[in-house]
């Protein structure tokens, strides 16, 4: 039996972790894609992959946006 602890740190777990949450992204990316270019065009896993990385880029700033928001109100 294992260790609970030692279970949910194991790098098989975290890597189908961010496996989760690259497919979710790449779902939120595809009807998006899809707005610009058909979805059998040849390019559309590469063009689909920018979005995925604008998305990715756009929540980032959003997540140091909102936690730099506290120490700017506190001035």
């Amino acid at each position: 039996m294992v260790h609970e602890g030692r279970w949910l740190n194991s790098p098989r777990i975290e890597a189908s972790m961010l496996g989760w949450f690259v497919r979710v992204l790449f779902a939120i990316a595809a009807p998006i894609t899809a707005l610009f270019v058909a979805r059998d065009a040849l390019n559309f896993g590469l063009i689909q992959t920018i979005v995925t990385m604008l998305l990715v880029t756009a929540l980032v700033w959003m997540i140091a946006a909102y936690t730099g928001r506290d120490r700017q109100a506190r001035r």
